[in-house]
This record gives structure tokens, C-alpha cells and sequence, in this order.
């Protein structure tokens, strides 16, 4: 699976299990482990393609 599928899979996943969240609490610390994942992934997209 290639960084771009896993991004939209991530992505679309992401965004069906932020529907049933309904408390702030937990939406906080889902958004901000979503980000941290797609922080790095934005990094390991950078290095993977200075490295190709």
C-alpha cells in the first residue's frame, strides 16, 4: 500500500469514527493523536521522497 493510500485511508477512516464522539474531552485527545499521526506522516512523506 503506498503513503497516499494509507493517507486517504487514514483520512476517511478519521472522519467516520469523529462522527459518534460527542464529548469535548475525548474529541481533543483524538484530534490531537490524529494530528501527531499525520504529522509524521507528512515527515516520512518528505524523507521518503529526499531519499528516492
Amino acid at each position: 500500500m503506498s503513503l497516499e493510500h494509507w493517507l486517504a485511508f487514514t483520512a476517511a477512516t478519521a472522519i467516520l469514527l469523529i462522527i459518534p464522539i460527542r464529548r469535548p474531552a475525548v474529541q481533543r485527545a483524538v484530534n490531537r493523536v490524529g494530528g501527531t499521526l499525520l504529522i509524521g506522516a507528512g515527515v516520512a512523506a518528505a524523507a521518503f521522497k529526499r531519499a528516492a
